[in-house]
């Protein structure tokens, strides 16, 4: 999935006072753009000084989704390390990633899946670390960085990527674009649906079904099935029973898991919007490709 049809940037910026404040910059540079260029779309900042800002441009944003059928790309311009983002750089208040994940998945369930979210905030990328199979997924698409960013070269490349998505409604063509033009471009990663589906999947199967976890799920059987598996014979015909039934166990769940994460469940008309496997040995050669 590589087009989309986003009709609004909310920017979400929260900076220390002697920090220059791009993204007001990019909210000026993007609507330049557009008036010029006669393009249907708007950036909208929210300037963050508080928690209750933080908590009012959610709302904000749930409730135009909702209301006015906005499709909105969420840009964050803030500072951050592995775990928050920081309000005025920490000083007024700090944020979980796992909060900023929750209120992305809000809103993406609210858009039936439309959601991108763009940060430019060091190591934001750590936000998908939250991604787990069972759930609708946060958003459709994401570009940020695992490593430390340059607020001025940052401006640069999001205004690089963001004038090139509005030309060509391609967000591969923009991230190409920002890779070769950009400063320090190696640092950004984006990162579509069905990548992040297959990677959360594949961590899933490397959890679920290594010897450790195929042992831990033989005693709860054992245990739940009153065998006595200090006997090492009986112990190795449970596993080996454990370990033929898992091949048919994640066949059965995988159709579930897909619907589930995409959303299909919900919105069952948006299926043909994502290039995803059918059946899981089709998704066991599929995801070889990431």
């Amino acid at each position: 999935m590589s087009h989309f049809l986003f009709n609004k940037l909310y920017i979400l910026q929260s900076l220390a006072c002697t920090d220059q404040k791009t993204g007001k910059e990019l909210e000026e540079r993007i609507n330049t753009f557009s008036s010029k260029n006669n393009i249907n779309f708007q950036a909208v900042l929210y300037d963050l000084h508080s928690l209750q800002d933080w908590d009012f441009a959610w709302n904000g944003i749930y409730t135009s989704i909702s209301q006015l059928n906005i499709i909105p790309i969420i840009h964050l311009v803030m500072h951050g390390n592995e775990d928050k983002v920081g309000i005025e750089k920490g000083m007024k208040g700090l944020i979980d990633l796992h909060d900023l994940f929750e209120k992305t998945r809000k809103a993406n369930v609210l858009s039936h899946n439309n959601i991108m979210l763009s940060m430019a905030v060091c190591k934001g990328l750590n936000v998908i670390k939250y991604i787990t199979m069972g759930r609708p997924m946060p958003f459709c698409s994401i570009l940020a960085s695992q490593e430390s960013l340059c607020n001025p070269v940052s401006l640069e490349n999001f205004s690089i990527y963001y004038k090139t998505l509005l030309q060509t409604g391609s967000i591969d063509k923009a991230f190409e674009c920002l890779q070769k033009h950009g400063g320090e471009a190696d640092k950004y990663k984006q990162m579509k649906s069905e990548q992040l589906f297959a990677n959360v999947m594949q961590m899933y199967l490397d959890n679920k079904c290594n010897d450790k976890a195929i042992e831990e799920r033989t005693k709860e059987i054992a245990k739940m099935g009153g065998f006595d598996i200090s006997d090492p014979t009986v112990k190795d015909e449970l596993l080996g029973a454990v370990k033929s039934l898992l091949p048919e166990e994640n066949a059965k769940g995988y159709e579930g898991y897909v619907n589930s994460f995409f959303m299909f469940d919900k919105f069952p008309a948006i299926r043909d919007r994502f290039d995803i496997p059918k059946t899981f040995d089709e998704f066991l050669e599929w995801r070889k490709k990431f």
